[in-house]
């Protein structure tokens, strides 16, 4: 399996690291700065019109060093805005790029009466945001809310494993960062280590730190995101041939241990007696592959096959087209008419009646030319509402196919922004805001949280049980709950212990209603909570992602029933 390491700070490591180990990539963790916070260091907030964060590391100190939510965020990348929205913010925009992006988002979002500008960042800093942003009236202030420490030198057992060769790629994300691995791994004496490994690094900036090492190859994102970083990882692994797999999971040495808990678990069962069910089997089912949602599937299909017929259809005329016809030719008799007469008239010097037939003449022809103008309005509306047909019929498409993508547990960013492109307003363009942080991933499926959940339960089950002992006795009770786990199950469990609101949540998962089950999970006690909380991440998610796709698909069934 290919190994690589990573050097980010650890919060933000352990999302990449899911996400290398999607791809069947074992991830190696070995932060080269460590974040520390710097308190008391935040002004007064008096004056400030936003925050610009060049780092999540920025967002996460603002969030300790002070409750202001209502302030607009202005971040330089997705890592970034996906911190800040996380944090709490409600408005939120990144410049999916550099300090330069970030710089321009600011001139083209903000107006320097708007009040000054808080750039809250670390000791350390790249780029001059505020020399960019003066000459156009800007007024920025940065203060250091965080410490981003180097570290002085590689563990050993990463050196050694760069050295035996079992590091193969190594992930490089700023050029501080950057710096730090050539002179560690120098003063290591490992550099030669790396002519069998990949620096894949974040911009080119972070690859001319590393430029003089000796690296097999160097790869450099395209945009200075984490998802263009994954891009040239997915880029490499296709170029290398190395198969995108699941890892497989690792097993624990668990038998010595499990002849001295073996009286424990009698007792246990004893305690909880034989009428109470077992919980579930621990043994995992094998993957099921997710049930569509052919309801909504099949009314966004029908929507979309009906625009596009409509849109296909030659235009129909108007149903007043034939009377309006009908009333411009009589008039243009009539008028036909009225000119004869008018000659007869000339020809007679029959200055009077002349007189009334040119006031005739000039009220038919402006009537004529009203009717004229009025048949081409209607054409016009007609086009027009082809128009809109096609273009509801387009987003509609839009919609399912994203709906389809989400609901499968696939990512959707390339769905996201197909159906950015074919936005009937800025409103409905809003409900996409929720499901951005989710695209690149995706989201689980309902059935893959039914299959995690045992495992997660158990988890925070054995948490709880060990946080109720001490010492070795708490270890054995924590190891035997995880390793047999007999316990009540149902929906008729009573109670608000760790206990009671599992086998709830099981019951609720159960009958597929996740937002109970998330409900109940979100009560638990900690450490219990703690335990659950990725597995509660991942439903929040869900929950999220299934709530905006109800919101879009209203929309599309909505905006074309209009039609």
């Amino acid at each position: 399996m290919t190994r690589a390491l990573i050097t980010r700070p650890i919060d933000d490591a352990k999302p990449l690291a899911d996400a290398l180990a999607k791809r069947g990539i074992e991830p190696v963790i070995e932060p080269l700065l460590s974040v520390t916070p710097l308190p008391d260091a935040l002004p007064a907030l008096d004056g400030v019109g936003a925050l610009l964060f060049t780092s999540a590391n920025g967002v996460r100190a603002f969030a300790r060093a002070s409750e202001r939510r209502d302030l607009a965020a202005l971040t330089v990348g997705p890592s970034s805005a996906t911190a800040a929205r996380a944090a709490g913010f409600a408005t939120v925009e990144s410049a999916d790029g550099d300090v330069e992006a970030l710089a321009k988002l600011v001139i083209a979002r903000r107006k320097p009466d708007d009040g000054k500008l808080l750039h809250v960042a670390g000791r350390t800093v790249a780029g001059d945001l505020a020399g960019q942003l003066a000459p156009h009236g800007f007024t920025v202030e940065r203060v250091a809310l965080y410490d981003a420490v180097p570290a002085t030198a590689l563990r050993p057992a990463v050196a050694d494993d760069l050295a035996g060769g079992r590091i193969d790629w190594v992930l490089l994300f700023s050029p501080r960062t950057a710096a730090t691995f050539a002179r560690l791994i120098g003063e290591a004496k490992r550099s030669d280590a790396l002519k069998r490994c990949t620096a894949i690094c974040l911009s080119p900036a972070v690859a001319e730190a590393v430029a003089r090492l000796p690296w097999q190859r160097v790869r450099v994102a395209t945009k200075p995101d984490q998802d263009s970083l994954l891009a040239a990882i997915d880029a490499l692994q296709a170029e290398v041939g190395v198969p995108r797999q699941e890892p497989a999971p690792r097993r624990a040495a668990v038998w010595p241990a499990i002849a001295a808990a073996s009286a424990t678990v009698l007792v246990l069962a004893a305690a909880l007696g034989a009428s109470a069910p077992l919980w579930r089997d621990w043994v995992l089912p094998p993957p099921a592959a997710p049930a569509p949602d052919t309801a909504r599937l099949d009314a966004l299909g029908a929507r979309v096959d009906q625009l596009q017929r409509a849109a296909a259809a030659p235009r129909p005329a108007p149903a007043t087209d034939a009377a309006l016809d009908q009333r411009v030719a009589a008039l243009s008799r009539e008028l036909d008419g009225l000119r004869a007469t008018v000659a007869d008239g000339a020809a007679r010097g029959d200055q009077p009646a002349l007189a009334a037939l040119d006031a005739r003449l000039a009220k038919l022809a402006d009537q004529i030319a009203a009717l004229q103008q009025h048949t081409a309005q209607l054409d016009q509306a007609q086009e027009q509402r082809r128009d809109e047909t096609a273009r509801d019929a387009a987003f509609a498409l839009s919609v399912a196919a994203l709906d389809s993508a989400a609901r499968a547990g696939r990512p959707f960013a390339a769905n996201l922004a197909a159906l950015r492109r074919t936005m009937p307003d800025p409103a409905t363009a809003a409900l996409l805001a929720p499901l951005e942080p989710l695209a690149a991933d995706g989201v689980a499926t309902l059935e893959r949280l039914k299959r995690d959940w045992p495992v997660a339960a158990r988890a925070a089950q054995a948490a709880q049980v060990a946080a109720q002992y001490h010492g070795w006795l708490g270890t054995v009770m924590a190891f035997v709950e995880g390793l047999v786990t007999i316990r009540r199950v149902g929906a008729d469990v009573t109670g608000d212990d760790a206990e009671a609101l599992l086998a709830r949540a099981g019951a609720r998962l159960d009958a597929d209603d996740l937002a109970g089950a998330v409900a109940l999970v979100e009560r638990l006690p900690e450490p219990a909570a703690h335990a659950a909380a990725p597995w509660l991440t991942r439903a929040r998610a869900r929950l999220t992602a299934e709530a905006a796709l109800g919101r879009l698909v209203e929309r599309a069934l909505g905006a074309s029933a209009k039609g």
